[in-house]
C-alpha cells in the first residue's frame, strides 16, 4: 500500500514484516492512531496500538479500517452515564 492519502485519511507511515502490518493514520482534527493488523484464514484482525482494548475485524482491509473507527467512536467518544451498572464475567 502507497504512503498517501485514503479516504479522509492520511497514511505517514508503513512498516510491514512477516507476520505483522502496521499503519500510522492521522485524521485531520483528531489524534494520530496505529493499526496493527494480521489475516487470519477468513478475517483481517486488528487493533489499535493506542488502545489495545480496541479490536475488531473485517472480511477486507478496508471494511477492518471502518470497523477499528467505529469501535473507537463508540468506546472513546460515548458518554457513560452517570447512573451505569456493572457486572463481573467470566471470559
Amino acid at each position: 500500500m502507497p504512503i498517501g492519502y485514503q479516504g479522509s485519511y492520511f497514511i505517514i507511515s508503513v512498516v510491514t514484516t512477516i507476520l505483522l502490518n502496521t499503519i500510522i493514520l492521522i485524521h485531520p482534527m483528531t489524534e494520530k492512531l496505529t493499526m496493527i493488523y494480521w489475516k487470519n484464514e477468513k478475517f483481517w484482525l486488528g487493533k489499535l496500538k493506542e488502545y489495545p482494548e480496541i479490536m475488531t475485524q473485517g472480511e477486507s482491509l478496508e471494511e477492518l479500517e471502518e470497523n477499528l473507527r467505529d469501535a473507537y467512536h463508540e468506546m472513546i467518544l460515548e458518554d457513560v452515564p452517570s447512573q451505569y451498572q456493572s457486572k463481573l464475567i467470566a471470559v
